[in-house]
């Protein structure tokens, strides 16, 4: 019959290749069900796949550019293990940006030594979002700690923390720079720290919507924080606090600032009280004035919660089982859609990446990602419609379904 499986006319023994050499089957009844297993196998296999299975195996690159070039490092054994470079993305409606530590930078200069490290290496690269044309390279000689923005105006945000030497325990300065969408520098902001203590830093947390940024200086229990204008870096607010390590603002958006003190949620103005609000448990973020992201419980969970004339009501987004972790979480300008990076150990061979179009509880895109200690990141388009992935040692664009 072509199929495998010989069926005889008489009554004599026959057999089922596809079991193998030495499988007899001498019942003709036996031989019906197999059949019968083998026609309900066929129609199992024909059906369409789950959701989130139909969009991974859609899920291919507009383009892909390898970093390993510009300095990109991967993982790495040796006597000491690299752990590889740490890299941030970011999406505006026409670029993407990348920035990555690509190793040590001598300072050839210095005296006694001419080979004495001067800080790292900070590369930046700015793509064209529909071609991966390399549009600019940019450098900078920093600490490795990265974090970088898009604004609403299409520029990016970039927060360098200043080198102080590799065993140095603090306090940490570091600079804000407001850079055009191919990296050229519009304005830079120092953020300075004092010599009182060692536990100072600075902090920053932008709004999705990319028109806020809130800069936050930490020393000791003392919380400084300057509310600013993402294009323009002019400051709108600005306010004092004494918190304990249990307190904290744990997000902002264009309007309200989520704070979260000795595990009890509330929701204000910039420098108000704020009035309190019944979130679910966990690790909370705003995606915009009245939406609010949570994930929750063991094993870990994804929450949408709206919030609508003090009136609170939540979705749980669709996951897979067995998830272990749920790292990190990012949405788009306009806050439709919703991304994140699933860890679910003995269900799949990697992590996986996952697009929600909000208010949707299934997922419209999936896709497996892979890390080794550096996670990989992502980061969505303003309206939502791609996604540009950091993984693996390269940069990935995808085109997302309406």
């Amino acid at each position: 019959m072509g199929s495998g499986l010989s069926i005889p006319k008489n009554r004599a023994t026959f057999v089922v290749a596809a079991a193998g050499k030495g499988c007899t089957i001498r019942s003709m009844q036996t031989r019906r069900w197999i059949v019968v297993v083998g026609l309900i196998a066929l129609l199992l296999a024909s059906k369409s796949p789950h959701p989130v299975a139909a969009a991974e195996s859609k899920a291919k690159p507009l383009w892909t550019v390898e970093l390993k070039a510009d300095g990109l490092r991967k993982f790495r054994h040796g006597l000491v293990n690299d752990p590889g470079s740490e890299a941030s993305v970011a999406c505006t409606d026409q670029v993407v940006a990348v920035v990555f530590d690509a190793g040590v930078a001598r300072d050839k200069d210095h005296v006694p030594s001419k080979s004495a490290p001067s800080g790292w290496r900070i590369v930046g690269l700015f793509f064209d979002r529909s071609s991966g044309a390399v549009l600019a390279r940019r450098s900078w000689t920093e600490d490795t700690h990265t974090e970088l923005f898009a604004t609403a105006d299409g520029n990016f945000l970039l927060h360098l923390r200043h080198f102080t030497g590799f065993l140095s325990d603090g306090p940490w300065a570091s600079v804000l720079l407001l850079l055009s969408p191919k990296g050229d520098e519009l304005k830079r902001i120092e953020l300075r720290v004092n010599g009182d203590s060692k536990h100072q830093w600075w902090e920053t947390q932008a709004a999705p919507s990319g028109k806020s940024v809130l800069l936050t200086h930490v020393q000791d229990d003392q919380r400084e924080y300057h509310l600013l204008d993402a294009d323009t870096l002019h400051e709108r607010n600005s306010w004092k606090a004494i918190e304990g390590h249990k307190s904290r603002i744990a997000s902002i958006s264009d309007n309200e600032v989520l704070r979260i003190d000795q595990g009890i949620a509330s929701i204000g103005a910039p420098g108000q009280p704020g009035h309190q609000t019944s979130l679910p448990a966990g690790a909370s973020s705003l995606a915009n004035d009245s939406l609010v992201l949570t994930r929750t419980g063991r094993p870990p969970r994804l929450l949408l919660t709206t919030l609508t004339n003090d009136k609170v009501s939540s979705v749980e987004l669709h996951l897979p089982s067995g998830v272990q972790s749920i790292e990190p979480l990012f949405t788009c300008a306009k806050g439709t859609h919703l991304g994140a990076i699933v860890s679910a150990p003995g269900s799949q061979r990697h992590p996986m990446l996952y697009v929600w179009h909000i208010p949707g509880q299934e997922p419209i895109f999936a896709a497996g990602v892979h890390w080794t200690v550096i996670s990989a990141q992502a980061a969505l388009a303003p309206d939502g419609s791609w996604l540009a992935v950091v993984e693996r040692g390269r940069v990935s664009v995808f085109r997302l379904a309406n």
